[in-house]
């Protein structure tokens, strides 16, 4: 079975290191690479090529859901999945809007990120 490529962006690096360690333990993914900024995203999205970007939604530069937006215009693009602190109805819109597949909370990132992962896995392009 071929893995999910998983590129993480986050201006947190406390939150980077602990969904490294929780993705390391789901057999279906494997993190290509990190990223602190949406602009380093774009680019990662074109040198990497992953399935899935998990991606937080308010970062210092350009918002999350503009990146997101230009991530799923591209060729082949991959699967956008927010984890956000925010993520009320107004975010769950504008995540719907911008392309992305889902917004998880990261208050409750732990519980539900793996399931939600196994889902998409079933969704994610395999190059």
């Amino acid at each position: 079975m071929k893995k999910v490529r998983t590129l993480l962006v986050d201006d947190n690096h406390a939150f980077l290191k602990a969904a490294q360690g929780l993705l390391a333990t789901i057999d279906e993914i494997e993190v290509v690479g990190t990223t602190a900024s949406e602009e380093e995203a774009l680019r990662e999205v074109e040198r990497l090529a992953p399935d899935l970007v998990l991606m937080d939604v308010m970062m210092p530069g350009m918002n999350g859901f503009e990146a997101a937006r230009l991530i799923c215009a591209m060729d082949r693009p991959p699967i956008v999945v927010f984890a956000s602190l925010h993520d009320g109805a107004p975010y769950l819109e504008a995540a719907r809007r911008s392309g992305a597949a889902a917004l998880i909370s990261k208050h409750s990132f732990c519980d539900d990120l793996p399931a939600l992962i196994r889902h998409l896995s079933d969704l994610a392009p395999m190059q």
